[in-house]
């Protein structure tokens, strides 16, 4: 995992957020009232434009850590996996004591999932879906420590870059 260095934190109604220096470029998002300043928001991208080469999705996964093993030599979904072109989203769905964000870095348009935002009940997800036995390598880049304070409650994240090798 990165190092954990703090280069500032930012207020969301009664949510306090404390980025890393070392962690993947996050988006400008939208969380309640509040905004997650200094990133790049070039990533919120309306899902009905078509997604390029270097575009990042997101995954968010609830009560889930990253194991050394997979860092290293990275893993397979085995059902089908969404994904999303809004941070914000991701983020909302992996909210817990131990969140996991993945930022998914499409190499070419044959790694890119398919646009189902047209079939969703909530089209601005930005939803793309990728198919069973999509194998996910751990590109090096990660950070850990992000934490989200709520109240009394801490949820930490961590965040690793992958690209995804459809299976």
């Amino acid at each position: 995992m990165g190092k954990s260095t703090v280069i500032g934190s930012v207020s969301i109604q009664d949510v306090e957020i404390s980025t890393l220096a070392d962690a993947p470029t996050l988006p400008s998002s939208n969380l309640g009232s509040g905004t997650i300043s200094g990133v790049d928001s070039a990533q919120n991208i309306p899902s009905s434009r078509m997604l390029s080469e270097g575009s990042a999705l997101w995954r968010g996964l609830r009560n889930t850590n990253v194991t050394d093993t997979f860092t290293q030599v990275g893993g397979t979904e085995l059902a089908f996996m969404s994904t999303t072109t809004n941070i914000d989203i991701a983020v909302k769905h992996s909210m817990s004591p131990n969140s996991l964000l993945f930022k998914i870095v499409n190499h070419s348009f044959m790694s890119i999932g398919a646009d189902i935002n047209w079939l969703s009940t909530f089209p601005g997800e930005g939803e793309f879906l990728y198919p069973p036995l999509t194998y996910l390598q751990p590109t090096g880049r990660s950070a850990s420590g992000i934490s989200i304070k709520k109240g009394r409650e801490v949820l930490n994240f961590t965040v690793v870059e992958v690209q995804p090798y459809l299976g």
